[in-house]
């Protein structure tokens, strides 16, 4: 049997209507592992969709109750000369319901092998296309191939709340307590403040394999850092100290567990910028990604609202698509708070406010200091509220020490080692 006839899998998309008729509770089941594009037969995709409707309404389905719909559908109705019987026949045909998830998973996989061959077509004429350039036809063929992973089985049910509460809750660390898969943590402050070392030292840390805030010994993270801002001299001159010291902790080279491309300014709200992201975290898969400064990553301000809107969607779809964290740094605006401290929200637009899982900005604490004291320690202010808490972020930070920066209360010295 070639690709082509199991392409067509006429048998298992019959069974597959057939003990639906069967047995109509199963849906679940049934769109759970195979969605309609994926039926190869035009009749058989509208009896699916039919069937999965009325049940989804709780309504009936049999070979009686369908005739309504099978004639108000224009495919079923001309096609089915006799409903009734075809439809029994259907039923008929089918060794057992039992076998469902199975007949479900064949028609699933013939549909996306017939989506593949389909794409591979588009691609090679996209490939002879001497009209787009060569960005342009990556990121058309990383569209193409992301529309067919979607359209690959995807799940319609919707769960109850009991059935969500029932599973037991766990968490995706990539740093254990700190931060989970996915999350998105912004960081802003003063210029010179010191925030860039900070996230700097967060992704060394993190990637040495101890923990960037507590300094605990935790599972080496793949890190990756696109600079749309510093060169690979300053990074030299500056992530040299924390690279080897971490390195006397750990008895390892910590710089090859780190990919670095320092780019200068990006507009990943545009297609060829974008695509050199998606085609680094390709070949270079990582577990965080450090990237920014925030308004390096975009060529309009992002006081405009659609400027913002693009580097948010661009962003997440970096996030999902590639499932890893976001650290990100963003500068403070200049406005001064009703405390007569300046305000640490991100400079832009406020759809930044709410987006990230973490936002604060560090600021420098002068409560405690003479006429010529020089600030050591910051303030960890939050402008946006922990969307989890008891992720371990500290109130302040101390700045100098065996780390540059450190949590207040931590020791000054290696003793954790």
């Amino acid at each position: 049997m070639d690709v082509l006839d199991r392409i067509d899998s006429l048998d298992a998309e019959r069974a597959v209507i057939g003990a639906l008729l069967l047995e109509p509770s199963r849906v679940r089941e049934a769109v759970q592992n195979v969605t309609p594009s994926d039926f190869g037969n035009p009749v058989l995709r509208q009896l699916y969709i039919l069937i999965t409707g009325r049940q989804a309404q709780g309504e009936a389905v049999d070979p009686v109750s369908l005739l309504p719909g099978v004639a108000a559908d224009p495919v079923l109705k001309s096609n089915l000369r006799n409903p009734a019987v075809d439809l029994h026949r259907l039923m008929e045909a089918t060794p057992t319901a039992a076998n469902l998830g199975f007949y479900a998973r064949q028609v699933a996989e013939a549909g996306q092998n017939r989506r593949l061959l389909l794409g591979s077509h588009r691609l090679g004429q996209l490939a002879k296309d001497p009209t787009v350039t060569a960005a342009e036809k990556l990121n058309e063929a990383r569209r193409i191939i992301d529309g067919i992973a979607a359209d690959y089985a995807q799940v319609d049910y919707v769960p109850t709340l009991s059935e969500v509460l029932a599973v037991e809750d766990s968490y995706d660390w990539v740093i254990p307590g700190l931060l989970e898969r996915m999350d998105r943590m912004v960081v802003t402050g003063a210029e010179g403040l010191g925030k860039s070392t900070f996230l700097r030292q967060f992704a060394i840390l993190s990637a040495a394999g101890i923990h960037p805030l507590n300094f605990s010994r935790i599972d080496p993270v793949r890190v990756t850092i696109i600079d749309a801002e510093n060169t690979e001299r300053q990074w030299r001159r500056k992530a040299r100290y924390i690279v080897d010291r971490a390195a006397t902790q750990v008895g390892r080279d910590v710089g090859d567990e780190i990919r670095l491309y320092c780019t200068g300014r990006l507009d990943i709200t545009k297609q060829q910028d974008v695509a050199r992201v998606h085609t680094i975290l390709d070949t270079y898969p990582a577990d965080i990604l450090l990237i920014g400064p925030l308004y390096k990553l975009v060529s309009r301000s992002l006081n405009d609202e659609d400027a913002a809107a693009n580097v948010i969607a661009s962003l997440d779809q970096i996030r999902e698509q590639h499932n890893v964290c976001l650290l990100m740094e963003a500068h403070a605006g200049h406005a001064i708070g009703g405390d007569g401290e300046r305000n640490l929200r991100p400079r832009g637009s406020s759809q930044l406010l709410g987006w990230p899982e973490f936002g604060f900005g560090l600021a420098w604490d002068t409560s405690m200091l003479g006429p010529n004291d020089k600030p050591s320690i910051v303030n960890v202010k939050r402008w946006r509220g922990d969307r989890e808490e008891d992720r371990g972020i500290p109130d302040q930070l101390r700045r100098g020490g065996f780390w540059n920066w450190m949590p207040l209360d931590t020791p000054n010295h290696e003793g954790r080692y």
